[in-house]
């Protein structure tokens, strides 16, 4: 699988950092490009780059911000882990995304992105918050969310979805929907199995 990853402003570069790790190591993933939601070329050349090429993925496409909608072309799916405004900047001109796997605990940094990126992108599935009682290990969003996007250890669903104002993620049941789109949302995740398989590794 050809994945593009869209980053966060890099503010724990440890959990970049193991991502990458996680997916460099997945035999069945090849990476070809990162986008940054940040304008500072500085930060991306001095965090993003270095954590690539020490991985030995040095090569690949990186941008600082919205990604040329072209370098998308040949990507297979797309792995959002930071807040959507790079995707919704896409979304707004009619740019059809790759099949993409969005955390939705990255919506409150930019809800209205999120709202639009959850609404029209043609092929979404949805990583609720983890609810911390039942996460036992503790696993970072970013790394479920790769492995729900391999379709590995979670249970996926159709369920009504929408962003609320404050970035919080609305989901109803069919009699409720209203305006709500059905997406695919991870309904169920084995974090202990998620765990195994990155020591494995």
């Amino acid at each position: 699988m050809r994945l593009w990853i869209d980053l966060a402003v890099i503010d724990d570069a440890a959990s970049m950092c193991a991502l990458i790790d996680a997916v460099v190591a997945h035999p069945l993933v090849e990476l070809v490009g990162v986008s940054v939601v940040t304008p500072e070329d500085a930060l991306t050349s001095s965090v993003v780059h270095p954590a690539l090429h020490a991985r030995g993925v040095g090569d690949v496409l990186l941008y600082s911000g919205t990604p040329d909608p072209r370098a998308l072309d040949a990507v297979e799916a797309l792995l959002a882990v930071g807040p959507l405004t790079n995707l919704a900047r896409l979304a707004r001109h009619s740019i059809e995304l790759p099949p993409l796997v969005v955390v939705a605990e990255q919506f409150a940094a930019d809800p209205i992105a999120a709202a639009l990126v959850v609404a029209t992108a043609r092929d979404v599935l949805v990583l609720p918050n983890a609810d911390a009682d039942d996460e036992v290990p503790p696993i970072a969003a970013e790394i479920v969310a790769l492995f729900a996007l391999m379709g590995e250890h979670i249970v996926v669903g159709k369920r009504f979805v929408g962003v609320g104002l404050d970035g919080s993620l609305v989901i109803e049941t069919a009699d409720d929907a209203g305006d709500l789109s059905e997406r695919d949302v991870v309904v169920d995740r084995d974090v202990r199995a998620i765990a195994l398989r990155l020591l494995e590794r």
